[in-house]
């Protein structure tokens, strides 16, 4: 029997401008009535979505699930092959609009799908192919020479979503972490095999890209930190550079600075070790950074916010769900997610 476990699926979409909005709305109701078809409280199959957000200026929107393996497998490659269907036909009429906003690095239409383990995962959990192959049910995939001898749950789930899109759309999935024969983090990947680090030109193609798909071995949280118009853009470098890992900063911490609106830039963080680094540590870290070199953190930092869930709030969701399942209070958070994602387009 599959291990007692459950996993969180976050989907990162390359489509967020406001012209959008009826098609990403409707995305995020097919995928709600998905997690309702997916779950199944006999077979103790589970699956919701926990959060939804678009971000106008990046053109970027990203849906947040969680639920059991198989079911969350369901809702993940229905919602990942919607967007291609709904999204891709429109990139070329919203060309112009495209070219014009703000880049927010990406790779593809449908750009990164991760699944995070929820709830302690350890060595004894992981299966074999063949072990996933007896439990998936319908979701069977093929053996190739670059499959994993053995993985967690979420990194079958990530393979399986993957052979999915990839037999059904012209995307090329690169796979990371434990999705990867080699377990290759997702930084290494993106370095090796795509453009994301690098400065390119915004297109508007309706190709599909490529998609990275992957499971990280632990949950891993985005923590942004948003500068004023006052921050200049060296500054924001530096800080990028003080906050991460790689260049003597916070230990499982990546960042990245983007360009914002109104000549503000942000730097966007992946908490690979929430327990480790939490968003607090960043914080305490940013204060310090500004009174080491004499400026107001006030006037220099505008916001800091995280993008997506908690592992607290994904697990939460889940016992509401499991709890809950027909009663009014799952449509109404149904409702509540679906109210918050619309108000992103207002902003």
């Amino acid at each position: 029997m599959l291990p007692n476990c459950f996993v969180a699926c976050n989907i990162y979409i390359s489509a967020g401008l406001k012209n959008y909005r009826a098609v990403l709305v409707n995305l995020l109701e097919d995928a709600q009535k998905l997690c309702a078809q997916a779950s199944n409280k006999e077979k103790e199959q589970y699956a919701t979505i926990v959060h939804a957000f678009t971000d106008p200026s990046y053109d970027r929107s990203s849906f947040h699930i969680s639920g059991s393996p198989l079911a969350v497998t369901a809702v993940a490659s229905g919602l990942a092959s919607n967007a291609f269907r709904s999204i891709a036909p429109l990139k070329q009429e919203y060309q112009q609009e495209v070219r014009s906003n703000l880049e927010h690095p990406t790779v593809g239409l449908v750009d990164h799908i991760t699944i995070l383990p929820l709830g302690k995962h350890n060595s004894s959990e992981l299966i074999t192919f063949e072990e996933w192959q007896d439990l998936c049910g319908e979701f069977k995939i093929e053996k190739t020479n670059d499959l994993p001898s053995s993985s967690l749950p979420s990194g079958w789930v990530a393979r399986t979503i993957g052979q999915d899109l990839a037999s059904s759309f012209p995307v090329e999935v690169l796979f990371y972490g434990y999705a990867h024969f080699m377990r290759k983090p997702l930084a290494e990947v993106r370095r090796e095999s795509t453009a994301f680090f690098r400065s390119l030109p915004k297109t508007a193609s309706s190709d599909f890209g490529k998609c990275t798909i992957g499971a990280p071995p632990e949950f891993v949280e985005n923590y942004n930190i948003r500068l004023s118009k006052e921050c200049p853009k060296q500054t924001a470098l530096s800080l990028t550079k003080f906050l991460r890992e790689r260049d003597g900063g916070l230990p499982f911490v990546e960042a990245l600075t983007l360009p914002y609106k109104h000549n503000r830039f942000e730097v966007a963080c992946n908490l690979l070790s929430p327990a480790v680094t939490s968003s607090s540590h960043i914080d305490d870290r940013v204060v310090k950074f500004f009174f080491q070199n004499s400026m107001d953190v006030h006037s220099m930092v505008q916001a800091s916010y995280r993008v997506g869930t908690t592992e607290e709030e994904c697990l939460q969701a889940l016992e509401l769900e499991q709890g809950n399942r027909n009663s009014s209070l799952r449509n109404e958070r149904n409702r509540m997610v679906l109210q918050k994602f619309k108000a992103c387009f207002d902003d």
